[in-house]
């Protein structure tokens, strides 16, 4: 049987990510704040949507066609939610991956057993 990412497993790696350093720091809101969805991106493993100028809730994205496993599931969320954290503190630019989210984004994979070259 081949994994399948849900809305609901979307949620459960998005709470036990929360717990990980660096992310049990960064004060993320909890799941139900934000619109977790499956996509069918075949370009790309995740996407995170911030909410728009009138409201309404962030949004991450999984590929059901990309993420094949419970690891890259935790991954590619993980990446996601360090593009949640910036947005929500102000500190994302132009450049998809700054200092900041590389920086956070090896101490995540360092302390949490990750390997950074496919963490991005």
């Amino acid at each position: 049987m081949k994994f399948w990412p849900t809305t609901r497993n979307m949620e459960g790696a998005y709470e036990f990510i929360r717990t990980l350093h660096p992310f049990i720091k960064l004060g993320l809101p909890d799941h139900d704040e934000l619109k977790l969805r499956v996509s069918g991106h075949v370009d790309r493993y995740g996407h995170f949507k911030p909410a728009g100028k009138k409201g309404g809730f962030h949004e991450i994205l999984i590929s059901a066609k990309n993420v094949t496993s419970c690891t890259m599931l935790q991954a590619t969320m993980a990446h996601e939610m360090l593009h949640l954290y910036q947005e929500r503190r102000g500190t994302n630019s132009s450049v998809q991956h700054n200092a900041e989210f590389n920086r956070l984004a090896r101490i995540f994979c360092r302390t949490n057993g990750f390997e950074f070259d496919t963490f991005l």
